[in-house]
């Protein structure tokens, strides 16, 4: 009789942890499908993303003669209606994926009216931004300005450079209360390297040794 009270116990015991191991996995599922869904929309408009950039559409020299003014014409074509850009010029380096702007920027974003280009009104971001994959940080703004535009628009691009220094773009979506990086590309307006190029986040081994470099135009 003791053995089978204490056969009935266990195979109660039992049953009661199954029930609850289900319902704790049931519950982290649905937690964690929304983050799933979210990162396979994310990813799905960062490879949506289509930028075409002129070459060198003007050159000069500064007063200072230390530094050059290079403006491009530059068109975005995003599934979202408007997409958020961050311009800065940094040092070409190989490791150009997880550069990130500093307060001095050097390089603005105009749109064209009758008279010529006026400079966009921006905006200040000061916060996290991250990468689709996982929401992995990509780092943390302080004080940078960005400029929404608009999906198949044209613009300009004004940037002071200093020989080899290059302009990077961060293209930008402010979703779920976060900003995300969907995409990422450089201008090279050294003479001897004038390449223009551009590279969505895309998925990618977070384990990799290296980033993804981005793709020649």
């Amino acid at each position: 009789m003791p053995t089978v009270v204490a056969t009935f116990i266990l195979v109660v015991a039992v049953f009661l942890i199954s029930i609850i191991v289900f319902f704790y996995y049931a519950g982290y599922l649905g937690l964690l499908s929304p983050s799933i869904l979210n990162q396979e929309y994310l990813i799905g408009l960062s490879k949506s993303i289509q930028i075409s950039v002129s070459s060198v559409a003007f050159k000069g020299v500064s007063p200072n003669l230390i530094s050059f003014n290079v403006s491009y014409l530059i068109t975005v074509n995003s599934p979202t209606k408007v997409l958020t850009v961050v311009p800065f010029v940094t040092l070409n380096s190989p490791s150009i994926f997880y550069s990130q702007p500093s307060t001095k920027q050097n390089a603005i974003i105009a749109k064209a009216n009758s008279t010529g280009y006026i400079p966009l009104k921006n905006f200040k971001i000061n916060g996290p931004v991250y990468i689709p994959q996982q929401s992995m940080l990509l780092g943390n703004l302080v004080n940078i300005y960005a400029y929404n535009v608009s999906s198949n628009s044209s613009y300009i691009i004004y940037a002071n450079v200093k020989p080899g220094q290059i302009i990077v773009l961060w293209f930008l979506l402010y979703y779920n209360g976060n900003w995300y990086r969907l995409g990422y590309g450089y201008l090279d307006p050294n003479p001897s390297l004038a390449i223009n190029t551009i590279s969505g986040t895309g998925k990618y081994k977070v384990t990799a040794p290296q980033a993804p470099p981005p793709l020649i135009l």
